[in-house]
C-alpha cells in the first residue's frame, strides 16, 4: 500500500478505499476533521467520501509481455462480496475471565445467547436518560442487534454455503481473520481474548452441516481441498479512543453500542488460487524470516558442544505458528520456547551441536521449520566447523 496524499489521505483514519476503473471513481470512509461527529467528541465517527479521477490517456506500448489475469467464479465473487464478514459478541465472551487462547464455545451458541441480552442493553444503555434521548438510545442498540449482529451470521450462513461448494470442486481454501475487543481489560487478556474469539468461529465451521469440513481443515478430503485458517488477532490495539475503558462505567463499556462495535471478529480474506500472487506480494499471510543463516562462530572444538541462538521474525500480517523443527542431522537438537508469534514479532530457536562423535571437519545439516507459512516447510542450510 502507498500513501496516495492529500486530499485522499489525511492524518486520520482512512479505510475501506474502493474504486472502479471504468469510470474512474473511487469511495473511502474517513474520520477527517469535517466529517459527522459528536458533540465533543471531534474526529470520533466516519463519514463517506466521494473521488473522481481525471481519466489520462495510456501510451501504447510495443513489444510488452502479456499478464494473465485468473477469473474468479461465480461462488468465489459472491464469497468476495460477503467480505469483511463481521461478527459480534457479549463482553468477555467466550469463557470470561479465561487467560486461554482457544475454546470449545461454537459461535453459534454464543449468538443466541447474545441475543438474549437484548433487552438487557437496552434498558442499561438508555439508563439515565429521558424521554427522546432514550427511546433512541434503545433504538441504536435495536439497529445495532438486528442489522449487525444479525446480518453478520446470516452472511456467515451464506459464506457456509458457498465455502461448502467450493470445496466439493477440490480447492484448496484460505481464510484469514482479524479478533478485536474493547479496551475493557489488558492488551494482552484481549489479545486472547481475541483468539478465544477467532476459535468459537473455528468450532462453528467444524460442527457445520455434520461435521461436513473436519475432513478439509485436518487434510484428509478425497478430492484434495482443503480450509486453512490465518489468524490476526489483534486485541484492543485499535479500538476507538472515545470508547470507555472505565470497569465502573458499564453502560458505555460494555452496554453502549460503540463499545459492542469493538467486540468482533471480521473474516478479511478468501484465496483459493486465483488470488494468491497478490495475497503474497500483500504479505497477508505469516512469513517466517531468519535474521541470518551463519552460525557465530562457526568453529567448535572436538568433544565441545556448540549452543547457537538462531533469530527470527514473523515479517507478515497473520500469526506465525510453529509446528515442530526437524534435522537432518542426528548430532542437532533444537529448543523452541513458544510457538505462536503475532505480526512483526521476533523469536529465538536454541539449537545444539553434540561435538562428541563428529572427526575434524567441515559438516553441513539442513533444520526444517515447520509452520502455517504457505510453504509448510522452510528449509535453513548450514555450515560449521570441528577443529
Amino acid at each position: 500500500p502507498k500513501n496516495m496524499g492529500l486530499p485522499i489521505n489525511s492524518s486520520s483514519n482512512d479505510y475501506y478505499y474502493i474504486s472502479r476503473a471504468e469510470s474512474n471513481e473511487a469511495w473511502f470512509s474517513s474520520n477527517r476533521e469535517g466529517s459527522f461527529h459528536k458533540e465533543g467528541a471531534k474526529n470520533c465517527c466516519s463519514d463517506i467520501y466521494y473521488l473522481s479521477f481525471e481519466q489520462k490517456k495510456e501510451k501504447t506500448v510495443k513489444d510488452t509481455v502479456p499478464t494473465t489475469v485468473s477469473k474468479l467464479d461465480s461462488n468465489e465473487e459472491k464469497i468476495q462480496k460477503l467480505l469483511p464478514l463481521t461478527l459480534y459478541f457479549h463482553n468477555d465472551i467466550p469463557d470470561p475471565k479465561s487467560i486461554k487462547t482457544t475454546t470449545k464455545k461454537n459461535y453459534k451458541d454464543l449468538l443466541e445467547n447474545y441475543f438474549k441480552l437484548k433487552d438487557k442493553y437496552k434498558k442499561e444503555y438508555s439508563r439515565g436518560l429521558k424521554d427522546e434521548q432514550a427511546i433512541q438510545a434503545e433504538k441504536d442498540i435495536e439497529d445495532f442487534f438486528n442489522n449487525y449482529v444479525g446480518q453478520g451470521f446470516e452472511d456467515l450462513e451464506k459464506l457456509a454455503a458457498l465455502l461448502k461448494n467450493e470445496l466439493n470442486k477440490g480447492k484448496n481454501i484460505r481464510l484469514k481473520i482479524k479478533g478485536y475487543a474493547s479496551p475493557l481489560n489488558t492488551p494482552d487478556y484481549n489479545l486472547k481474548l481475541s483468539k478465544r474469539r477467532i476459535g468459537s468461529l473455528v468450532n462453528y465451521l467444524k460442527s457445520y452441516d455434520n461435521g461436513y469440513f473436519l475432513p478439509y481443515f485436518s487434510g484428509t478430503a478425497q478430492n484434495g481441498g482443503s480450509i486453512s485458517i490465518f489468524e490476526d488477532p489483534i486485541g484492543d490495539t485499535q479500538s476507538r479512543d472515545f470508547v470507555s475503558s472505565n470497569p465502573n462505567d458499564k453502560r458505555n463499556s460494555v452496554y453502549s453500542r460503540a463499545a459492542a462495535m469493538e467486540r468482533k471478529i471480521q473474516i478479511i480474506l478468501y484465496s483459493s488460487g486465483n488470488t494468491i500472487d497478490q495475497d503474497i506480494n500483500n504479505n497477508e499471510f505469516p512469513i517466517f524470516k531468519l535474521k541470518t543463516t551463519k552460525l557465530v562462530p562457526d568453529s567448535i572444538e572436538k568433544g565441545k558442544r556448540g549452543v547457537y541462538s538462531i533469530t527470527f521474525s514473523n515479517s507478515g500480517k497473520s500469526e506465525l505458528q510453529i509446528t515442530s523443527v526437524t534435522s537432518n542431522a542426528q548430532y542437532i537438537s533444537s529448543v523452541l520456547k513458544e510457538n505462536l508469534f503475532q505480526p512483526g514479532a521476533k523469536g529465538n530457536l536454541y539449537i545444539s551441536i553434540q561435538s562428541e562423535n563428529l572427526e575434524i571437519g567441515e559438516y553441513h545439516f539442513e533444520l526444517k521449520i515447520h509452520s502455517n507459512t504457505l510453504e509448510k516447510i522452510n528449509i535453513i542450510n548450514y555450515t560449521f566447523r570441528i577443529y
